[in-house]
C-alpha cells in the first residue's frame, strides 16, 4: 500500500513539475510535425527547449508566430543572424559578416535528377519529402535531398528564381530571390532565421525578421 501511495505521489509531483515547466517555458517538449528542419530535426521527433538560455547563432529557437490563417503558433527555425550582423545569400549559400554560415551544416535543397536515380533514392528512403517532388520533362524530377547525399552523387544545386516577399517593399529589390539576396544589416532586437530545409520554408525570407519579444526558447537537445 505504501509503495502504491509513493508511486502516485511521484506521478503527481512529476506531472506538476512538467506542467509548471511547460507553462513558464523553463522546459518545453514539442513534437515536430513537418520536415521543415530535416535532416537535423526529423519529422515526428521531439525537441526540448528552454527560456533559461540566451540564444546564439546556429541554435534552433522556438518563437511565437501569428498570421490570419493559422492564428498563433510556436514555430522552430535555426537562428542565423542577430542585431548588426550583415547577411548575404549567394546561390543558396548564406554568408554572415562575410563568412560562410552554411559550412558544416547538412541542409536540404531541390535537386533535379533522372528518373532512375529518383527511383533509387525513393527505394533507399533518401528523399526528404516525396510529397514535394515535381515531375519535369524528359524523365527528370525535382526532389528534396540533403546536401551530403547530393555531394556524394555529384548532383548540382538547383537554384531557381523563386521570389521572396520580405525585402521587396516598393519593388526596391525585385531582382532578389530566395537563394540570392542581400546584403542586409539586421536591426536591433531582431533575429534572422532560416529553415534547414531551404526549399520548404516559411522562414525570415517570407515572414520577416523575428522580434526578440517573440522568442520562446532555445532547443537544447539538437
Amino acid at each position: 500500500m505504501k509503495k502504491i501511495k509513493f508511486t502516485l505521489i511521484t506521478i503527481v509531483v512529476l506531472s506538476l513539475i512538467y506542467y509548471v515547466s511547460n507553462l513558464t517555458g523553463l522546459l518545453v517538449i514539442n513534437k515536430i510535425p513537418t520536415t521543415v528542419n530535416s535532416p537535423t530535426i526529423e519529422i515526428n521527433s521531439y525537441i526540448i527547449s528552454t527560456n533559461l538560455i540566451e540564444p546564439k547563432k546556429k541554435d534552433f529557437i522556438t518563437y511565437l508566430h501569428s498570421d490570419t490563417i493559422f492564428g498563433k503558433q510556436t514555430w522552430l527555425h535555426r537562428l542565423c543572424a542577430v542585431a548588426n550582423d550583415t547577411i548575404l545569400m549567394k546561390n543558396g549559400v548564406l554568408y554572415v559578416n562575410g563568412e560562410n554560415f552554411d559550412k558544416n551544416l547538412n541542409l536540404v535543397n531541390f535537386y533535379t535528377v533522372e528518373k532512375g536515380l529518383y527511383e533509387e533514392f525513393y527505394r533507399d528512403g533518401k528523399i526528404i519529402d516525396d510529397f514535394m517532388t515535381n515531375r519535369l520533362k524528359d524523365n527528370k524530377l525535382k526532389i528534396l535531398l540533403d546536401n551530403k547525399t547530393a555531394l556524394k552523387y555529384d548532383i548540382k544545386f538547383d537554384s531557381d528564381n523563386g521570389q521572396i516577399n520580405l525585402f521587396n517593399e516598393n519593388n526596391e529589390h525585385a531582382n532578389w530571390t530566395k537563394h540570392n539576396f542581400g546584403p542586409i544589416i539586421i536591426p536591433e532586437n531582431e533575429f534572422f532565421v532560416l529553415a534547414d530545409n531551404r526549399d520548404w520554408f516559411n522562414d525570415s525570407r517570407i515572414i520577416g525578421l523575428i522580434n526578440r519579444t517573440n522568442l520562446l526558447g532555445v532547443v537544447i537537445n539538437k
